[in-house]
């Protein structure tokens, strides 16, 4: 008896653990890269997610979205089984991301917002977990982050000739 007691308080303490995801990490995380155009961070985006196993479906320079089509993270079987009735549920956890990218003079900003599944549907926000979503979030935006370090940098364009023989700077 004393055994039974002791696993339940062990099952709700454990249970009570996990934080969910509040409505302010999942409206969107943003980070700034200095020293880079929107071309440049579509293109690592799209590199990065299919680096970690997503299927990029949309890669825009002019609109800056990139967007993936779901990949599984988990795969969940649970089967009960009676007398007369066994049942058994399977459940797939999944998640997409739609990355917005903002361009400014010099600075490119992406915002990652995440789409979570559960056998298709929407996954309810009391259900993320909170650890592996900013996990997620932060190794997501770091891989972009030493993408773009990595890109060749472009050279300035040289000046070019105009009619009357004075270059300009395009």
């Amino acid at each position: 008896m004393r055994r039974l007691v002791f696993f339940l308080v062990l099952l709700v303490f454990s249970i009570g653990c996990r934080r969910s995801v509040t409505p302010a990490e999942l409206e969107g995380s943003r980070r700034a890269y200095p020293h880079c155009t929107r071309a440049q961070a579509v293109l690592a985006a799209g590199t990065v997610l299919a680096t970690l196993g997503f299927h990029v479906t949309v890669s825009d320079n002019v609109t800056g979205l990139v967007r993936t089509s779901p990949r599984r993270v988990a795969a969940t079987m649970v089967a009960v089984h009676g007398d007369f009735l066994s049942l058994g549920f399977m459940f797939e956890d999944e998640i997409a991301w739609d990355l917005e990218i903002q361009g400014f003079h010099n600075e490119a900003v992406v915002i990652l917002r995440p789409r979570f599944t559960r056998n298709g549907e929407p996954l309810p926000e009391e259900r993320i977990d909170a650890q592996y979503f900013n996990a997620s979030v932060d190794n997501i935006l770091a891989r972009i982050a030493e993408e773009i370090r990595l890109q060749p940098k472009q050279a300035p364009k040289p000046p070019t000739p105009t009619p009357d023989g004075v270059p300009t700077q395009i």
